[in-house]
């Protein structure tokens, strides 16, 4: 069964100039650069999506029933003001890519429809397969509680 961390950052928050670098949609992350951050300024379109409180409700909820949707199973989820964390898992036969964007869409769409119409997210997003009880352990108990905004966590089953 596939265990994964994807992570969505919103539009325009992580630049190349920020510490200790950024996520390239398609390399991962990369050295910090001041002067590619200048250039992805003066492309963007939009202004930088900041995830407010009732935009983290939007992104909690949405999550929690975009799981239900694609038959997957949702252990946590934490949006923070600039991003979104949320681990998931499933048992079916859909890979990792179709998950991901599937969520991603259901994001944009409700962020849409709820907040404001804009750009939300940057492209793609990062993921991380889980391969070890230690380090879903490690997430569920130590990363993503320490995020300040909503949250939502799976409640354990003994």
């Amino acid at each position: 069964m596939p265990v994964y961390l994807f992570t969505y950052h919103g539009y325009g928050t992580w630049l190349p100039d920020r510490q200790p670098g950024f996520v390239h949609y398609r390399q991962g992350l990369q050295a910090r650069s001041k002067d590619m951050a200048g250039a992805y300024r003066q492309q963007q379109t939009s202004s930088k999506a900041v995830f407010d409180g009732a935009a983290q409700q939007v992104i909690v909820r949405t999550v929690r029933e975009a799981a239900l949707h694609l038959e997957a199973t949702l252990h946590a989820v934490s949006a923070d003001t600039t991003h979104v964390h949320l681990l998931i898992s499933w048992k079916h036969g859909r890979g990792w890519r179709a998950m991901r964007t599937s969520v991603k869409s259901a994001l944009t769409r409700a962020l849409n429809a709820q907040i404001a119409t804009r750009a939300w997210f940057s492209k793609g997003a990062s993921r991380k397969r889980i391969r070890d009880r230690s380090h879903f352990d490690y997430l569920m108990h130590r990363y993503l509680p320490r995020h300040k905004g909503k949250r939502w966590f799976r409640p354990s089953v003994q």
